[in-house]
Protein backbone atom coordinates (compact mmCIF):
# COMPACT_ATOMS: atom_id res chain seq x y z
CA UNK A 1 0.00 0.00 0.00
CA UNK A 2 1.51 3.39 -1.16
CA UNK A 3 0.62 6.57 -0.98
CA UNK A 4 1.96 9.23 -3.42
CA UNK A 5 0.99 12.52 -5.68
CA UNK A 6 0.08 11.08 -9.07
CA UNK A 7 -2.30 13.27 -12.15
CA UNK A 8 -4.48 11.56 -13.58
CA UNK A 9 -2.50 10.39 -16.37
CA UNK A 10 0.64 9.64 -14.81
CA UNK A 11 -1.27 7.30 -12.29
CA UNK A 12 -2.99 5.24 -15.80
CA UNK A 13 0.79 5.05 -17.21
CA UNK A 14 1.89 3.59 -13.88
CA UNK A 15 -0.92 0.99 -13.78
CA UNK A 16 -0.55 -0.29 -17.07
CA UNK A 17 2.95 -0.65 -16.49
CA UNK A 18 3.18 -2.37 -13.30
CA UNK A 19 0.14 -4.91 -14.96
CA UNK A 20 2.74 -5.22 -18.07
CA UNK A 21 5.83 -5.72 -15.68
CA UNK A 22 4.97 -7.71 -12.91
CA UNK A 23 1.39 -8.53 -13.31
CA UNK A 24 -0.03 -6.69 -10.24
CA UNK A 25 -3.20 -4.47 -10.37
CA UNK A 26 -3.58 -0.90 -8.82
CA UNK A 27 -7.05 -0.01 -7.34
CA UNK A 28 -7.53 2.88 -4.72
CA UNK A 29 -9.38 1.73 -2.35
CA UNK A 30 -10.08 -1.42 -0.88
CA UNK A 31 -14.02 -2.83 -0.98
CA UNK A 32 -16.16 -1.53 2.31
CA UNK A 33 -17.07 -5.66 2.69
CA UNK A 34 -13.28 -5.71 3.62
CA UNK A 35 -12.95 -2.81 5.36
CA UNK A 36 -15.37 -3.51 7.52
CA UNK A 37 -13.75 -6.87 8.46
CA UNK A 38 -11.04 -5.18 9.86
CA UNK A 39 -11.78 -4.30 13.65
CA UNK A 40 -9.11 -1.97 14.31
CA UNK A 41 -9.51 1.30 13.61
CA UNK A 42 -6.32 2.32 12.68
CA UNK A 43 -5.46 -0.34 10.81
CA UNK A 44 -9.14 0.30 8.36
CA UNK A 45 -7.77 3.98 8.75
CA UNK A 46 -4.55 2.85 6.85
CA UNK A 47 -5.71 1.60 4.20
CA UNK A 48 -8.94 4.24 3.76
CA UNK A 49 -5.74 7.02 3.31
CA UNK A 50 -3.61 5.10 0.63
CA UNK A 51 -4.11 6.63 -2.60
CA UNK A 52 -2.59 3.02 -4.22
CA UNK A 53 -3.25 -0.53 -3.02
CA UNK A 54 -1.44 -3.12 -4.96
CA UNK A 55 -3.67 -6.47 -5.50
CA UNK A 56 -2.91 -9.52 -7.02
CA UNK A 57 -5.16 -12.16 -7.76
CA UNK A 58 -4.73 -16.02 -8.29
CA UNK A 59 -6.88 -19.28 -8.01
CA UNK A 60 -4.96 -21.90 -5.60
CA UNK A 61 -5.81 -24.14 -3.13
CA UNK A 62 -4.08 -22.95 -0.54
CA UNK A 63 -2.17 -19.51 0.61
CA UNK A 64 1.42 -20.70 0.24
CA UNK A 65 1.78 -20.74 -3.41
CA UNK A 66 0.13 -17.64 -4.41
CA UNK A 67 1.89 -15.68 -1.65
CA UNK A 68 5.36 -17.37 -2.93
CA UNK A 69 4.06 -16.00 -6.51
CA UNK A 70 3.19 -12.34 -5.13
CA UNK A 71 6.73 -12.36 -3.32
CA UNK A 72 8.92 -12.14 -6.53
CA UNK A 73 6.73 -9.97 -8.17
CA UNK A 74 6.29 -7.34 -5.35
CA UNK A 75 9.42 -7.93 -4.29
CA UNK A 76 11.19 -6.72 -7.62
CA UNK A 77 8.58 -4.10 -7.98
CA UNK A 78 9.22 -2.14 -4.38
CA UNK A 79 12.95 -3.40 -5.23
CA UNK A 80 12.84 -0.95 -8.07
CA UNK A 81 11.52 1.69 -6.40
CA UNK A 82 14.02 1.41 -3.41
CA UNK A 83 16.68 1.98 -6.25
CA UNK A 84 15.06 4.66 -7.55
CA UNK A 85 14.75 6.61 -4.51
CA UNK A 86 18.30 5.10 -2.99
CA UNK A 87 20.96 4.28 -5.78
CA UNK A 88 23.69 6.54 -5.38
CA UNK A 89 22.79 8.51 -2.34
CA UNK A 90 24.36 8.36 1.63
CA UNK A 91 22.86 5.79 3.41
CA UNK A 92 23.66 6.15 6.97
CA UNK A 93 21.47 5.61 9.57
CA UNK A 94 21.74 6.67 13.29
CA UNK A 95 20.05 5.05 15.75
CA UNK A 96 20.07 3.90 19.11
CA UNK A 97 19.20 0.14 18.48
CA UNK A 98 21.84 -1.63 16.65
CA UNK A 99 19.48 -4.66 16.37
CA UNK A 100 18.06 -2.56 13.53
CA UNK A 101 20.33 -0.85 10.95
CA UNK A 102 18.11 -1.35 7.73
CA UNK A 103 18.25 1.42 5.34
CA UNK A 104 14.66 1.31 4.66
CA UNK A 105 11.53 -0.78 6.56
CA UNK A 106 9.75 -3.63 4.79
CA UNK A 107 6.02 -2.11 3.64
CA UNK A 108 5.20 -5.69 3.61
CA UNK A 109 5.80 -6.57 7.21
CA UNK A 110 2.38 -4.69 8.51
CA UNK A 111 0.97 -3.85 4.86
CA UNK A 112 -0.08 -7.20 3.59
CA UNK A 113 -3.76 -8.85 3.82
CA UNK A 114 -4.64 -11.99 1.78
CA UNK A 115 -8.68 -11.97 1.50
CA UNK A 116 -10.71 -14.77 0.14
CA UNK A 117 -14.58 -14.67 -0.34
CA UNK A 118 -14.31 -11.29 1.01
CA UNK A 119 -13.02 -12.74 4.15
CA UNK A 120 -10.02 -11.57 5.67
CA UNK A 121 -7.79 -14.70 6.25
CA UNK A 122 -4.48 -13.20 7.05
CA UNK A 123 -3.33 -11.85 9.14
CA UNK A 124 -5.55 -13.59 12.10
CA UNK A 125 -4.57 -10.63 14.57
CA UNK A 126 -4.44 -7.07 13.55
CA UNK A 127 -1.15 -5.63 13.60
CA UNK A 128 -0.47 -1.97 14.98
CA UNK A 129 0.75 0.65 12.83
CA UNK A 130 3.97 2.55 13.29
CA UNK A 131 3.91 6.22 12.32
CA UNK A 132 7.56 5.74 10.74
CA UNK A 133 6.80 4.54 7.57
CA UNK A 134 9.91 6.25 5.68
CA UNK A 135 9.29 6.58 1.44
CA UNK A 136 6.67 4.55 1.68
CA UNK A 137 4.54 7.03 2.02
CA UNK A 138 4.43 11.16 0.87
CA UNK A 139 7.13 10.76 -1.28
CA UNK A 140 5.68 11.15 -5.45
CA UNK A 141 6.91 7.94 -7.05
CA UNK A 142 8.38 9.49 -10.36
CA UNK A 143 10.86 11.13 -8.13
CA UNK A 144 14.05 12.14 -10.87
CA UNK A 145 17.07 10.68 -9.15
CA UNK A 146 20.99 10.44 -10.69
CA UNK A 147 20.40 7.35 -12.67
CA UNK A 148 16.35 7.37 -13.68
CA UNK A 149 13.20 6.76 -11.88
CA UNK A 150 11.01 3.61 -11.13
CA UNK A 151 9.49 3.81 -14.53
CA UNK A 152 12.87 4.28 -15.94
CA UNK A 153 13.56 0.85 -14.45
CA UNK A 154 10.23 -0.19 -14.91
CA UNK A 155 10.25 0.28 -18.73
CA UNK A 156 13.48 -1.62 -18.97
CA UNK A 157 12.54 -4.52 -17.11
CA UNK A 158 9.50 -4.96 -19.72
CA UNK A 159 12.01 -5.35 -22.58
CA UNK A 160 14.02 -7.97 -21.33
CA UNK A 161 12.84 -11.64 -22.30
CA UNK A 162 12.33 -13.79 -19.90
CA UNK A 163 15.77 -15.27 -18.97
CA UNK A 164 17.74 -11.63 -18.76
CA UNK A 165 13.62 -10.64 -17.41
CA UNK A 166 14.21 -13.14 -14.49
CA UNK A 167 17.67 -12.23 -13.61
CA UNK A 168 16.44 -8.56 -13.39
CA UNK A 169 13.54 -9.26 -11.42
CA UNK A 170 15.69 -11.22 -8.82
CA UNK A 171 17.92 -8.87 -8.43
CA UNK A 172 15.79 -6.35 -7.90
CA UNK A 173 14.03 -8.06 -5.21
CA UNK A 174 17.33 -9.31 -3.72
CA UNK A 175 18.21 -5.57 -3.99
CA UNK A 176 14.90 -4.96 -1.61
CA UNK A 177 15.92 -7.84 0.52
CA UNK A 178 19.07 -6.18 1.36
CA UNK A 179 17.71 -2.72 2.21
CA UNK A 180 15.47 -3.91 4.24
CA UNK A 181 17.95 -6.38 6.16
CA UNK A 182 18.06 -5.12 9.70
CA UNK A 183 21.10 -6.90 10.87
CA UNK A 184 24.24 -5.02 8.92
CA UNK A 185 26.19 -8.23 8.46
CA UNK A 186 23.06 -9.97 6.38
CA UNK A 187 22.56 -7.10 4.63
CA UNK A 188 26.30 -6.19 3.12
CA UNK A 189 25.97 -10.02 2.43
CA UNK A 190 22.63 -9.54 0.48
CA UNK A 191 23.91 -6.54 -1.26
CA UNK A 192 27.08 -8.96 -2.78
CA UNK A 193 24.79 -11.67 -3.49
CA UNK A 194 22.64 -9.32 -6.05
CA UNK A 195 26.40 -8.54 -7.20
CA UNK A 196 28.04 -11.80 -7.97
CA UNK A 197 24.35 -13.01 -8.97
CA UNK A 198 24.67 -10.58 -12.07
CA UNK A 199 28.13 -11.62 -12.70
CA UNK A 200 28.14 -14.76 -12.76
CA UNK A 201 25.27 -16.38 -14.24
CA UNK A 202 25.91 -19.52 -14.13
CA UNK A 203 29.44 -19.44 -14.85
CA UNK A 204 32.08 -20.31 -12.61
CA UNK A 205 33.86 -16.68 -11.62
CA UNK A 206 36.99 -16.90 -9.33
CA UNK A 207 37.41 -14.15 -7.01
CA UNK A 208 40.47 -12.67 -8.41
CA UNK A 209 38.40 -12.30 -11.27
CA UNK A 210 35.47 -10.61 -9.46
CA UNK A 211 37.49 -8.56 -8.05
CA UNK A 212 39.16 -7.13 -10.82
CA UNK A 213 36.51 -7.22 -12.94
CA UNK A 214 34.88 -4.88 -9.84
CA UNK A 215 37.89 -2.73 -9.43
CA UNK A 216 37.88 -1.54 -13.21
CA UNK A 217 34.03 -1.24 -13.36
CA UNK A 218 34.04 1.57 -10.46
CA UNK A 219 35.87 4.39 -11.17
CA UNK A 220 36.55 5.79 -8.21
CA UNK A 221 40.00 5.30 -6.58
CA UNK A 222 39.29 4.67 -3.22
CA UNK A 223 37.04 2.31 -4.51
CA UNK A 224 39.36 -0.44 -6.00
CA UNK A 225 41.83 -0.05 -3.00
CA UNK A 226 39.00 -1.71 -0.36
CA UNK A 227 37.24 -3.86 -3.00
CA UNK A 228 39.82 -6.64 -1.85
CA UNK A 229 38.99 -5.60 1.65
CA UNK A 230 35.21 -5.79 1.26
CA UNK A 231 35.81 -9.38 -0.45
CA UNK A 232 37.59 -10.78 2.10
CA UNK A 233 34.75 -9.84 4.80
CA UNK A 234 32.39 -11.68 2.46
CA UNK A 235 34.57 -14.91 2.68
CA UNK A 236 35.10 -14.52 6.06
CA UNK A 237 30.84 -14.15 6.59
CA UNK A 238 30.21 -16.75 4.15
CA UNK A 239 32.87 -19.41 5.58
CA UNK A 240 34.10 -18.89 8.83
CA UNK A 241 30.44 -16.85 10.10
CA UNK A 242 32.76 -14.41 11.63
CA UNK A 243 29.43 -11.67 12.54
CA UNK A 244 30.01 -7.79 14.17
CA UNK A 245 32.79 -6.65 12.37
CA UNK A 246 30.99 -5.16 9.26
CA UNK A 247 30.42 -1.15 9.82
CA UNK A 248 27.68 0.39 8.02
CA UNK A 249 30.44 2.02 5.51
CA UNK A 250 31.18 -1.75 4.58
CA UNK A 251 27.21 -2.41 3.62
CA UNK A 252 26.85 1.23 2.47
CA UNK A 253 30.19 0.06 0.09
CA UNK A 254 28.84 -3.09 -0.57
CA UNK A 255 24.99 -1.29 -1.69
CA UNK A 256 26.89 0.90 -4.52
CA UNK A 257 28.80 -2.07 -5.45
CA UNK A 258 25.49 -3.73 -6.15
CA UNK A 259 23.89 -0.57 -7.79
CA UNK A 260 26.73 -0.59 -10.50
CA UNK A 261 25.82 -4.37 -11.13
CA UNK A 262 22.34 -3.36 -11.26
CA UNK A 263 23.20 -0.74 -13.63
CA UNK A 264 24.42 -2.83 -16.18
CA UNK A 265 20.91 -4.43 -16.55
CA UNK A 266 19.08 -1.41 -17.07
CA UNK A 267 21.80 -0.31 -19.29
CA UNK A 268 22.10 -3.33 -21.56
CA UNK A 269 22.25 -2.88 -24.97
CA UNK A 270 18.72 -4.01 -27.21
CA UNK A 271 21.14 -6.22 -28.78
CA UNK A 272 21.79 -8.54 -25.57
CA UNK A 273 18.50 -10.79 -24.81
CA UNK A 274 19.14 -14.13 -23.71
CA UNK A 275 21.54 -15.14 -20.93
CA UNK A 276 24.86 -16.36 -23.22
CA UNK A 277 24.68 -13.09 -24.55
CA UNK A 278 24.69 -11.69 -21.56
CA UNK A 279 27.49 -13.39 -20.35
CA UNK A 280 29.14 -12.40 -23.38
CA UNK A 281 28.79 -8.72 -22.45
CA UNK A 282 29.99 -9.14 -19.39
CA UNK A 283 33.24 -10.89 -20.48
CA UNK A 284 33.40 -8.05 -23.05
CA UNK A 285 33.27 -5.51 -20.18
CA UNK A 286 36.00 -7.02 -18.33
CA UNK A 287 38.60 -7.52 -21.36
CA UNK A 288 37.78 -3.73 -22.16
CA UNK A 289 38.82 -2.98 -18.73
CA UNK A 290 41.60 -5.66 -18.32
CA UNK A 291 44.24 -4.44 -15.24
CA UNK A 292 47.74 -4.74 -16.68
Amino acid sequence: MIKLSLTDTALNKLKKLIKKVVGLSICQSLPEKILNEIKNPDYSNFFRCREIILKFEMAARDSYFPIEALDKKIHALIGAWAFSNHVGGDTTVWRSDSRNMSIESDPMEDHFIIVKSNKIIHPLTEPSISSDEKFWTGKKLWRKVKHGNLKCILDSLSKKNSGIGEVFETSLGLYFEAISEKRLEFSFLKFWIVTERILKQGVERSDRWICRFLKKLIKERHMERVVDCLYKKRNDIVHEFQLYYISQHDRNLAKEIAETAILILINLPSKIDNIPDLKTYIDDIYSKNEVK
